[in-house]
């Protein structure tokens, strides 16, 4: 009879465990920092995006644009991170793009339990010029 009741009261942790735990073991993404609604930046100091999310299993990052349509990189002009983070380096005039440097994009965070996305995020470079008067 010993025997029967340790065994139902091991079952009994084993079941609280997986009650307690078990749930936990997975969360769907959460961002832990969402990119500004608006990001305006010099042509000669470029700009840096932070988009971080949590969750388990740790979320993929992608970005897009507004409309939906993934990014990636353009050589010189934008970078899409590993880490989530979206690099505008510094860059000539003569080299600015407009469907990179004045655009509107998105954060997406997702894993198996679900997505999220950012706000808008309007992205606008100002290219600096010298002026005779």
């Amino acid at each position: 009879m010993v025997g029967g009741k340790l065994q139902a009261f091991l079952l009994l942790v084993l079941l609280s465990n997986y009650a307690v735990f078990g749930q936990s073991d997975t969360a769907g993404p959460v961002f832990i920092q969402e990119p500004p609604n608006y990001v305006d930046f010099s042509n000669t100091t470029g700009t840096k995006i932070i988009c971080q999310a949590r969750g388990v299993p740790l979320p993929n990052i992608t970005w897009t644009k507004a409309n939906g349509e993934p990014i990636g990189t353009v050589p010189g002009l934008r970078q899409v991170m590993d880490n989530g983070n979206l690099i505008f380096p510094p860059f000539q005039a003569s080299d600015y793009k407009q469907d990179v440097h004045a655009q509107t994009y998105r954060c997406i965070a997702s894993n198996e339990l679900g997505r999220i996305q950012s706000r808008d995020v309007h992205v606008r470079a100002v290219i600096l010029q010298n002026y005779l008067t």
